[in-house]
């Protein structure tokens, strides 16, 4: 019931990358696609056993380790061992060198009543010089708002305020003593340096405190030679490994495409197989089928035409009945009525003379037309002619 009651977030389960929007369980009815196992390119090296060692012999160690991390921690920018250690180291050197400060600041304090020690304070005195002690500023009071407040509360406060600061004031100097303690041979080695140097006074001093320069310069100077040449022989060995690792990919991936190229070939060719067989069988279909259309066609046709000459032969027995049962006489009756032996004639020599006289009217009528045509070229050659013999008498 109080599963059902919260509302689900969407932001929050888009933000993390371990909710089941990334994720889905099988039991909450998710059915992954499996099937996509099929259609893999996978190179022929990874499908054997010593090709698994090759490929797992030439990556480095840091790949084939699980990383436990969080989704979200990948995107952070984690520091290199150098730096780590660098930090550890300098961290640590300052923490002793302030608690030699403070061990040395708490002596004249500690040891005012032993006159055995009042040259040493001295002889320190000259280099606590150097050292400057920093004052920590105190905090100003956060405002607050105007209220009515008790006298005691506030007196109340203002120790509590005092004994957190005095608290607060004594964990530092503990924490600067311990510093300074864990630092005490190096602070007194430079501080015995600096009273050598200072009290030097013959040649052979001086020349051992150059000698001792001169060295403590060449071991700094090798050192910052050393981290130069070892980073930039880590940087080219890395720079080589990440060639060879190309070179390897780059041999995979030729291995994956040619792969790939190989399957769609042979599933080219397959479908072109497939085209052609579907082709010869549609054709096949389209040619059983025309058979069998014109088979319906023909057998349609010989039952159209026997019914039509059973129709023609009925109807005209029908009319071949009525002709004679009726029709017949009247039509004699009217033929002995209208064929006169006058009418005869007439339609006689009119059938046969009218032809003859339209005959004899268009030859006429071309006999015309081509003499006007002839009667024109004859009088445009002649002038022709009475030019020429004109321009040959001239000439």
């Amino acid at each position: 019931q109080e599963s059902r009651g919260v509302k689900k977030d969407v932001i929050a389960e888009h933000a993390d990358f371990t909710s089941q929007v990334y994720a889905p369980l099988a039991r909450n009815g998710h059915i992954p696609d499996y099937n996509t196992a099929r259609i893999e390119v996978q190179p022929a090296d990874l499908t054997t056993f010593p090709g698994l060692l090759q490929l797992e012999a030439s990556l480095p160690a840091s790949l084939l380790q699980p990383v436990d991390k969080h989704p979200k921690d990948f995107g952070k920018k984690t520091k290199s061992s150098y730096t780590i250690r660098k930090e550890l180291e300098m961290a640590s050197a300052l923490k002793s060198a302030m608690d030699c400060i403070k061990k040395e600041l708490q002596q004249p304090s500690g040891e005012s009543g032993d006159p055995s020690k009042l040259g040493d304070q001295t002889s320190t005195s000259a280099g606590l010089k150097k050292f400057h002690v920093q004052k920590f500023l105190e905090r100003p009071d956060s405002p607050r708002l105007k209220e009515e407040v008790l006298p005691e509360e506030e007196e109340l406060e203002a120790a509590v305020l005092l004994v957190q600061r005095i608290i607060r004031g004594r964990a530092y100097q503990n924490q600067m003593f311990e510093g300074k303690e864990k630092r005490l041979d190096l602070i007194n080695e430079l501080r015995a340096a600096e009273r050598y140097a200072e009290t030097a006074t013959t040649v052979e001093e001086k020349k051992y405190l150059d000698q001792v320069r001169e060295k403590a310069f060449d071991g700094v100077l090798e050192s910052i030679q050393g981290n130069i040449i070892s980073s930039t022989l880590d940087q080219l060995s890395k720079e080589l490994l990440r060639f060879q690792q190309e070179r390897h990919i780059a041999a995979m991936v030729k291995l994956a495409e040619r792969d790939r190229q190989m399957r769609q070939a042979q599933e080219s060719g397959r479908r072109q197989a497939e085209e052609r067989l579907r082709e010869r069988e549609d054709e096949m279909f389209r040619q059983v089928m025309g058979v069998h259309q014109g088979t319906v066609d023909s057998y349609l046709e010989d039952v159209l035409c026997s019914t039509v000459e059973q129709a023609a032969q009925s109807r005209a027995l029908t009319e071949a009945r009525l002709k004679a049962a009726k029709i017949n006489q009247v039509v004699d009756a009217l033929e002995a009525s209208e064929q006169e032996p006058e009418t005869i004639v007439r339609e006689l020599v009119h059938s046969y003379g009218l032809p003859h006289v339209q005959r004899e009217v268009v030859q006429r009528r071309i006999a015309v037309e081509n003499k006007r045509f002839a009667e024109a070229a004859t009088g445009s050659l002649d002038e022709t002619y009475r030019r020429v013999q004109r321009n040959l008498s001239t000439s």
